[in-house]
């Protein structure tokens, strides 16, 4: 079973952590001594990360930083000392018992509100290939955060041979700027 948790920078987005019993594994973001599926972030440089495991076990963390433009997103394990780069690896895989303490993790980031107009499309697919308008680093990522290919491109196409149909998550990094957008593949 799946649970999530979500950091949002959008003031007032909260929602407080439900819990269904021991069966399955929370995870959980901690503030002013509440527990929350939603919280708030101003753009603060750490936050703490919150887990339970059900059981002993492989467990894995999925990050999905579409949704806001972060110049910098890790991920450290307080119980393994592991500091992960979740722009450039978004999923986590971890042993945890379910005698571990529950603050295991902490997310260290710099990220600022996404601007709605900064979202205009950098690509398109055309004769079976992704055509980029722009240059840099293309990451192209799977619906469950995993990282299918990642190109250097300079206005030229990557061909979608090998890529199931779907919806794919886009992300062209050039310098200082990240731009972000979701592509169908059919």
């Amino acid at each position: 079973m799946m649970d999530n948790a979500i950091i949002t920078f959008n003031e007032g987005n909260q929602l407080g952590k439900f819990y269904f019993g021991t069966q399955n594994a929370n995870i959980y973001l901690p503030q002013n001594g509440q527990d929350y599926a939603i919280a708030f972030s101003d753009k603060q440089a750490e936050m703490q990360l919150n887990f339970k495991a059900a059981k002993d076990g492989e467990y894995t963390l999925t990050i999905h930083p579409e949704d806001a433009e972060l110049s910098f997103l890790h991920l450290i394990d307080n119980i393994t000392g592991a500091n992960v780069d979740l722009l450039q690896t978004p999923v986590y895989t971890f042993d945890a018992k379910t005698s571990d303490y529950a603050s295991r993790f902490k997310l260290v980031f710099t990220g600022k509100v996404d601007n709605p107009d900064d979202h205009d499309d950098f690509a398109f697919i055309s004769n079976g290939e992704i055509i980029v308008l722009g240059e840099g680093t293309l990451q192209i990522f799977d619906v469950l955060g995993r990282n299918i290919t990642s190109v250097e491109t300079s206005y030229y196409g990557v061909s979608t041979n090998g890529m199931a149909p779907g919806i794919y998550v886009l992300r062209l990094i050039d310098g200082e700027k990240v731009r972000v957008q979701k592509i169908m593949l059919q």
